[in-house]
């Protein structure tokens, strides 16, 4: 047995989370609710106000509303015309009349009728559970009989007359001292089906919910005499909501609180999603700020050689068999008397300035790079020997008119040195062509361009 107790303590605390030791401990009991998951505690505490309101609905204050006393109310006094007697107001306004019945001969009976119409709208007395009245009779009938007359839409199409009355009978000492009819001891009288026979079997039930009027009658047949009846309250009583009423609100509400937690669940993972997207996208431009830093330049903004040889690794894979390339190589001439004789801050604005002229004088699909210290590498597509003449002379002449307007004295030149390949040679032995034809310039005296060799044709390594 200790071992299938054990069991049930498991399974119990698996599927619920609950100890079953802790149900004999308040504190432990609570401790172990706190730690069950939120959607289980939001379902509890659900079932457990469901519950509650179920329970509660019959001892909630009931539903009253007056018919009487009520201004501008409409009734009528009557006898029934084949019975010897009278009916009279003694105070209309307060609902007091009497009856003198003289004979019994015919269907002799006398009472009120008060409408219940409201606007050409008939009363709906079905939300009502009961009608309370209290009046004070000066009679001697024991019996009286409450009515009521309905309107049956359905049944009016073929019958224009089609009023369904209702009664229920009343002990005289009960109306004296105020009574409750139950809508469910409210029937219809044996001659109204007989007298409507063509009326469908679903009428010979009560219909409330389009009440004409309701009143009281004495008798049929009344005893001889004078009958003195006056009207203290008329009330209709019924719950504030039903059972029937509260399971429709019951389902709502739970279907509600479903698609609320369905709807908090999408945001919550909507949210989780975008927060792990910018997380993503803040660690890929982090990445890329990094890459871009490790292949840039810090001081011109421009590739440097790790740069270059990245870039270079796209340009080989993008060239055409025997596309001529151009490649050149720069070194501003006696950079070291710059920093030597300015300071190293103007040597740093000279470099940043020629690597902003050189960029803009080139297009888009070439490349520019810082080399290292003051010399610079573009690589050109697309252009031959004396277009890469013209290409160096119009990028020597933009440096060279350079205005430094802190030292108007200062003046940049550089020295170039060209050479032209196609995809299937070296970038090594082009550079090195390239570096030799720089070193002509300087020996020429600087601030000019040169073209190297042609490069014996072999088969590239960078790729």
């Amino acid at each position: 047995m200790d071992e299938y107790h054990k069991l049930a303590k498991l399974i119990t605390y698996r599927l619920t989370g609950f100890r079953i030791d802790a149900l004999y401990d308040q504190h432990a009991l609570w401790g172990s609710f706190m730690q069950v998951p939120v959607t289980f505690k939001a379902v509890f505490l659900g079932a457990l106000a469901s519950l509650t309101c179920i329970l509660a609905v019959d001892h909630l204050p009931e539903r009253r509303t007056a018919i009487y006393p009520a201004p501008n109310l409409s009734a009528h006094n009557f006898v029934e015309p084949t019975a010897s007697g009278q009916v009279s107001w003694t105070n209309e306004e307060k609902l007091h009349f009497q009856c003198n019945m003289i004979s019994q001969e015919g269907y002799s009976n006398c009472g009120i009728n008060i409408s219940l119409k409201n606007d050409d709208k008939n009363f709906d007395l079905s939300e009502y559970d009961a009608i309370y009245l209290k009046a004070k009779l000066d009679s001697p009938e024991k019996w009286l009989r409450l009515f009521t007359d309905s309107w049956l839409n359905e049944y009016s199409t073929t019958n224009a007359n089609a009023i369904q009355i209702a009664q229920a009978l009343i002990r005289a000492t009960d109306l004296t001292q105020g009574v409750t009819i139950d809508l469910r001891r409210i029937s219809i009288p044996d001659w109204w089906i007989q007298r409507f026979t063509d009326a469908p079997i679903k009428y010979t039930y009560p219909h409330f919910s389009e009440t004409t009027a309701i009143g009281l009658v004495l008798g049929a047949p009344m005893e001889l005499g004078a009958h003195d009846i006056k009207l203290e309250e008329i009330a209709f009583v019924g719950r504030l909501i039903t059972v029937e009423e509260l399971y429709p609100i019951l389902l709502a509400a739970w279907l509600a609180a479903f698609l609320l937690s369905v709807l908090l669940r999408f945001i919550t993972i909507q949210k989780r999603l975008a927060q792990e997207r910018l997380a993503t996208q803040t660690l890929s431009q982090e990445s890329e700020k990094y890459k871009k830093l490790s292949m840039t330049d810090p001081l011109t903004g421009v590739l440097n050689r790790n740069g270059l040889e990245a870039a270079l690794s796209d340009f080989y894979k993008d060239l055409q068999e025997n596309e001529q390339v151009t490649l050149l190589v720069l070194d501003l001439d006696h950079f070291k008397n710059i920093n030597d004789k300015c300071g190293h801050d103007i040597g740093d604005l000279v470099l940043k300035r020629t690597a902003k002229t050189l960029q803009n004088n080139i297009r888009q699909s070439d490349y520019l790079a810082r080399w290292g210290g003051e010399e610079f590498i573009i690589a050109v597509r697309n252009t031959e020997a004396t277009g890469a003449l013209i290409l160096a002379e119009t990028l020597r002449q933009r440096i060279a008119a350079l205005d430094f307007a802190i030292d108007p004295s200062l003046k940049v030149t550089i020295s170039i040195g060209i050479t032209t390949f196609s995809a299937n040679d070296e970038f090594e032995q082009a550079f090195k062509c390239a570096d030799d034809a720089l070193y002509q310039a300087k020996h020429k005296g600087r601030n000019c361009a040169v073209l190297g060799q042609e490069i014996t044709a072999k088969k590239k390594k960078l790729a």
